[in-house]
């Protein structure tokens, strides 16, 4: 589909089902090749690829509602704003088993988060963005967002938070990968870092932040606070 089109590719208000499908070549002036753009919309994918899309937010896929990804690639997608994985107004994410690289946007080349989401045994790596270049991470919904049993590595950022940028908000590590030469950057809020978080790079911290480390945790000697 190489029309620029003002909404989405696949508008999803009731329940979206979908396996084995591949999603690429959209472009959109709004939002990307699947909006979930209801609080009560379902989207269920499976194995599915969605790459090289293009749209301001959430370039592959965009969440108001409630979407689980499970076995899924997303590569290639470029939003002029937020996130090839967009999360927002409260909206429930679930991530499982995916890939998400190669991605670009301004906040949050892979993912940016704005609601609860859980990414479990998933690799996010060699995103570009301004700022988060893996995550960007900001709401002011108080539910706790959980990182778990994952990968994040190799990306890259313009300004500031390479592989994740927390700009506000609560976040919960556990069992994470953060490679040696990675960078994540916080800003305020809460970030919990459990059990057997392996966190090698660089940790930039500001007085607004709380940062709380359970003792079953492994954290590089290349970790620093910036007060």
């Amino acid at each position: 589909n190489n029309a620029i089109q003002s909404g989405s590719l696949i508008s999803v208000k009731g329940t979206l089902n979908a396996e084995y499908v591949t999603l690429e070549d959209n472009l959109s002036s709004d939002y990307g090749a699947i909006h979930c753009d209801d609080a009560s919309g379902r989207v269920n994918l499976k194995a599915c690829t969605i790459k090289n899309n293009r749209a301001s937010n959430g370039s592959a896929v965009a969440n108001k509602g409630t979407s689980t990804l499970i076995n899924c690639e997303f590569f290639g997608n470029l939003s002029e704003k937020n996130g090839a994985l967009y999360n927002y107004g409260g909206g429930i994410l679930k991530i499982t088993d995916c890939n998400v690289y190669n991605n670009t946007a301004i906040y949050g080349g892979g993912l940016y988060i704005d609601g609860y989401t859980e990414i479990k045994n998933s690799q996010v790596y060699g995103n570009t963005a301004i700022y988060g270049g893996g995550i960007y991470y900001s709401t002011d919904i108080t539910v706790r967002r959980v990182i778990a049993t994952s990968l994040v590595m190799s990306n890259n950022s313009a300004i500031s938070g390479k592989d994740i940028f927390m700009q506000k908000g609560e976040m919960n590590f556990i069992s994470l990968t953060l490679s040696s030469g990675s960078e994540m950057v916080l800003k305020s809020g809460k970030i919990t870092v459990e059990n057997t978080c392996s966190i090698l790079g660089k940790i930039v911290l500001t007085s607004g932040v709380n940062f709380v480390r359970s003792e079953e945790r492994r954290v590089g000697k290349e970790c620093r606070s910036r007060w």
